[in-house]
């Protein structure tokens, strides 16, 4: 059997997926908020390239762990509608992803902005 989705199909069904998960899920609308606050922090900070690539890396990291820990929770949902122990190890398995994606986040968010925050300060 043939793939006959064209590459332009590919791109709206990825975008589709994204837009309804931001709209219906809280964590990733959470996620999304303080992406645009760290984008914002960057910005003032002026953080240079590499606080940038790192900033981007990190919101691209949480972003897609969210959007992989929503696929994976209602792929369990649809195969497992009762209660199960194996359907709820997948479950907080892939919400154990995000929490250490955002975690490292964190991490990463305070080695590039404290440094910079110090610098904008001794400058005033």
């Amino acid at each position: 059997m043939r793939n006959t989705t064209t590459l332009r199909m590919a791109f709206v069904c990825a975008l589709r997926g994204i837009v309804g998960a931001v709209r219906a899920e809280r964590n990733l609308k959470i996620e999304a908020g303080c992406a645009l606050c760290a984008l914002l922090a960057a910005a003032v900070l002026d953080v240079g390239a590499m606080g940038w690539v790192a900033v981007l890396t990190m919101i691209a990291l949480v972003m897609g762990a969210e959007l992989c820990n929503c696929a994976i929770e209602t792929l369990v949902d649809m195969v497992s509608p009762q209660l199960s122990p194996l359907a709820q190890k997948a479950k907080d398995t892939a919400a154990g992803a995000v929490l250490l994606a955002a975690f490292v986040s964190v991490v990463v968010g305070l080695i590039i902005f404290i440094p910079a925050l110090l610098r904008l300060v001794s400058r005033a």
